[in-house]
């Protein structure tokens, strides 16, 4: 008779701490500086954490960016059952609303937007939702990036965050869903392609570009940093 050794594994998704994260007021944000050379153009993806208080229409915005014309690219939870992916491809600008998904207010979210430079997807939780078919390329940026604010801010800004932001990326191609699933479950992020990262948990720091800092617009309150887990980098 053998004997057979089972080994139970238990697997800890390791998510942001409250206390550890950025907090964004409703009425601030952070403003990072967008690259002379080298900004995303035929592909693009941005992700981030986001932890929404309110479940005010369009009032949870990860990042922005400005182009000419008033037109701009961002990602934000538009509603409880709309996340909203824009970029402004051509002069035009090209939306991705979700339909649903498994996004909630007063719990942490993992939000991604993809454009492999014909489709534009959305991720909720590492899982992907809603695509649309679109092809040409980004339109050159007008502004800054503001994290936790819908750019343009002409002095303000239309829409503001409000809640806790964390580990913000932008890479200059798009991430494959297994990426987004690895980064989601097991906090595996690659680096091939990052072009920020804004841990927001070290005064705005963007350490794919060491020498460029977020400046603070109001009282963006911070604190301690976050045990390893999902920050891997």
């Amino acid at each position: 008779m053998r004997n057979h050794l089972i080994i139970l594994v238990t697997i800890a998704f390791l998510t942001p701490q409250i206390s550890s994260a950025m907090l964004f007021g409703g009425s601030n944000y952070l403003s990072a500086k967008s690259l002379v050379s080298g900004e995303p153009s035929t592909q693009i993806t941005y992700m981030g954490w986001i932890y929404g208080t309110t479940t005010t229409s369009a009032a949870n915005v990860i990042i922005s960016i400005a182009h000419g014309g008033g037109n701009n690219s961002y990602l934000r939870a538009q509603t409880l059952t709309s996340i909203r992916f824009v970029l402004t491809i051509g002069g035009a600008l090209r939306t991705v609303n979700t339909t649903g998904g498994n996004y909630n207010t007063n719990k942490w979210n993992h939000l991604a937007g993809t454009w492999d430079g014909t489709k534009m997807t959305v991720y909720i939780n590492g899982a992907s939702t809603t695509s649309l078919t679109i092809t040409g390329t980004l339109d050159a940026y007008a502004s800054d990036y503001k994290i936790g604010a819908l750019a343009p801010c002409n002095p303000t800004c239309p829409i503001f965050m409000s809640g806790h932001l964390a580990d913000v990326r932008v890479y200059n191609r798009a991430l494959s869903q297994n990426e987004i699933r690895n980064y989601y479950y097991l906090g595996s992020a690659s680096r091939n392609g990052l072009v920020h990262h804004w841990p927001l948990w070290n005064n705005g720091m963007d350490l794919a570009n060491p020498l460029s800092f977020a400046t603070t617009t109001g009282s963006v309150l911070q604190n301690r940093l976050p045990p390893v887990g999902r920050y891997r980098r």
